[in-house]
């Protein structure tokens, strides 16, 4: 997954549309993490990644790697993998309160029953980038690093 690099930030439109950018290749990155050759383990571990939601969370990585380098390749990483934990804590979140719906849908445990949601969920969680690779890395700080004083 190779996006254009961001534009320069020429003020609030120029970051708007970097994190646009970004969550594009977020949501590409996430049917990615969660793909599956088994198509049963495919949907139900992609259920809540289907569902959608506000990505708020990988948009606030996005916005803060304004901070530093919006170009830097590990952010779409660090969001994902943000995103992916806080998923597998909705499926956890919804077997624990007995939830019948999540974001207006059957819940993962209405739908596929609990034998089924705590396993994707844990297949969630570790399906974040691992942070050994060089695309995918979460180690931070993902700006550029400042000269020691």
């Amino acid at each position: 997954m190779s996006a254009a690099k961001p534009q320069a930030t020429d003020g609030l439109a120029g970051i708007q549309a970097n994190v646009k950018a970004g969550l594009a290749e977020v949501e590409v990155a996430l049917a990615e993490a969660v793909a599956t050759a088994d198509p049963f383990v495919h949907e139900a571990a992609g259920y809540l990644v289907a569902a959608g939601g506000k990505r708020l969370r990988p948009t606030l990585v996005l916005i803060a790697g304004h901070a530093g380098d919006p170009g830097e390749e590990r952010l779409v990483g660090a969001a994902v993998a943000i995103e992916l934990t806080h998923l597998s804590s909705l499926y956890h979140d919804d077997v624990m309160d007995e939830a019948e719906l999540r974001r207006g849908m059957l819940s993962a445990n209405a739908r596929y029953d609990n034998k089924v949601a705590v396993p994707r969920a844990r297949s969630a969680r570790s399906a974040a980038p691992a942070p050994a690779t060089t695309r995918w890395s979460t180690t931070w700080p993902c700006w550029p690093t400042r000269p020691a004083p």
